[in-house]
């Protein structure tokens, strides 16, 4: 998603966003803080209602149904106090669920009735509340209507998803829909270039066909030559050149746009000049990964580091098909049992 605008703001201030663009525009909020900062003052000046001001404000998110079952126990430590108390001050919606857990505490703390009994009856009378702050917590949409039943994991593993879990959910009830833009990035051989539609495909240049994370990735080929010439395009602009190369190896000095797409070639020189890929092999493609999904997957890696199936469906929701397939294989080897993510695997590996 691209930065949000003043009519962005306006609409969401408006109730004239969708659904699935609600999801991303809170997604995106939460995750670049250009936009917040933009929405701050954009709220300052325009005023809103509960949700507004709340999206706007950088809270957004609301807090976990546990984190509100602690405070109406008196169980939250100051800083955790400070947050929740600054949140249902603004939200509605928390107000009504810490007023229905109160309701309900003096029924549930009854003599021999355990801690953890306890708050289970309180989690299944409030339950309607609290899966609506499930759902708005984070982004759930996808069109695959593949079915994936969640496995069973341990309590630590359970708790420490907390907040990826609704990508987890996500992938488990619906699976992962196929990038578009991946069919923009591996165009079938040109005929009309004078080349064969049954031709292999291009596997002399890298990356060719996918989604690279970094915005300097190093481009390498193959083949005789002894000087050679990168040349990086953003549909008819040339946005960087190499020097005179001796090595089939080079790394740009600037940046690439993050979201964007990019077609490659290599001037090779070696007693004569020709450009690869050479028909009737099709133009060399690769996206930049967007900043947005990035971000999720530096998170997930920094924070949950081995576990190779948040990973793997990071990687594949941003288009990253190699990397995706990787880390949902280191998955099944540790669970070999888990039918649903080979299923996964299978379909990941089938774009």
């Amino acid at each position: 998603m691209n930065h949000l605008t003043a009519a962005d703001f306006e609409q969401f201030r408006r109730a004239e966003l969708q659904p699935a663009a609600i999801v991303e525009f809170g997604r995106h909020l939460a995750t670049c803080r250009e936009c917040a900062e933009r929405a701050t003052a954009f709220v300052k000046a325009n005023g809103g209602n509960d949700s507004l001001r709340l999206a706007f404000a950088g809270v957004a998110q609301h807090p976990d149904p546990e984190l509100l079952i602690r405070s109406v126990d008196n169980k939250l430590d100051a800083a955790e106090r400070d947050a929740v108390r600054d949140h249902v001050e603004l939200c509605s919606t928390c107000r009504a669920e810490v007023a229905d857990l109160l309701s309900v505490r003096n029924e549930i703390r009854r003599p021999g009735t355990s801690s953890p009994m306890r708050w289970a009856i309180a989690a299944a009378m409030a339950g309607s509340a609290i899966t609506a702050l499930m759902i708005t917590r984070s982004p759930r949409k996808s069109s695959s209507p593949n079915e994936f039943p969640r496995v069973a994991t341990s309590p630590a593993i359970e708790a420490a998803r907390d907040k990826w879990e609704p990508f987890i959910a996500d992938a488990r009830a619906r699976g992962i829909e196929r990038p578009a833009f991946l069919s923009e990035i591996r165009p079938r051989p040109d005929a009309l270039r004078g080349g064969d539609l049954n031709a292999p495909k291009n596997e002399i240049m890298a990356p060719v066909g996918v989604v690279v994370e970094s915005t300097q990735p190093t481009f390498s080929w193959n083949g005789p030559g002894h000087h050679f010439t990168v040349s990086i395009l953003d549909g008819s602009d040339i946005v960087a050149v190499s020097p005179l190369l001796t090595t089939p190896r080079w790394t740009p000095a600037k940046p690439l746009e993050r979201g964007h797409i990019y077609e490659w070639q290599v001037t090779v020189r070696n007693g004569h000049i020709r450009v690869i890929p050479e028909s009737p092999l099709p133009p060399a493609f690769f996206r930049v990964m967007d900043g947005t999904s990035q971000q999720l997957i530096d998170e997930a890696r920094r924070t949950h580091p081995t576990d190779h199936l948040l990973l793997g469906i990071l990687y594949a929701r941003a288009g990253a098909q190699p990397e995706a397939t990787n880390e949902l294989s280191s998955h099944l080897a540790a669970h070999p049992d888990d039918t649903h993510a080979r299923a996964l695997a299978r379909a990941i590996k089938s774009w």
